[in-house]
């Protein structure tokens, strides 16, 4: 019996707690992607992995891709426009928008050419739960443990 106790608190140290990976085990019952659609583009953004560890870094990435001929879109400077909340709505986090000079303000993109920005959470210190983020009118959701 003590041989069982000690395995399973080796078990749960190992997964990072009873609040650790373990608990992340059950299916997603998140919604599916929203993609955005605007005219001859179309926006998605997605989250390096679906499912985090408490202070795990986290990218995003907002790809614009040609559907058509009439496709322009605006150049990224510094990180991409994304934002992230809660399962209640609440905003926890925006990157910070730092101010630079950019080369080019728009492009004509080649139908099925695509653009990418992205941008990084460096430590992220919420609490465990499902959490979306949004931008360019795109949504994509992802769990942290």
């Amino acid at each position: 019996m003590r041989t069982a106790i000690s395995l399973f608190a080796l078990l749960v140290i190992a997964c990072g707690g009873v609040q650790g990976p373990a608990a992340c085990l059950g299916a997603l019952n998140m919604p599916a992607p929203v993609v955005a659609k605007n005219g001859d583009c179309t926006t998605s953004v997605t989250s390096d992995r679906a499912t985090y560890t408490g202070g795990q870094r986290i990218v995003f990435t907002v790809t614009t891709t040609a559907t058509g001929p009439s496709c322009g879109v605006g150049v990224p400077c510094g990180a991409a426009a994304v934002a992230v909340a809660d399962s209640t709505g609440h905003s926890v986090w925006k990157p910070p928008q730092v101010a630079i000079a950019c080369p080019a303000l728009a492009r004509l993109l080649k139908p099925g050419e695509s653009v990418q920005s992205s941008a990084t959470w460096p430590q992220p210190a919420v609490a465990a739960g499902e959490y979306s983020v949004s931008g360019s009118g795109a949504t994509a959701y992802f769990r942290i443990c």
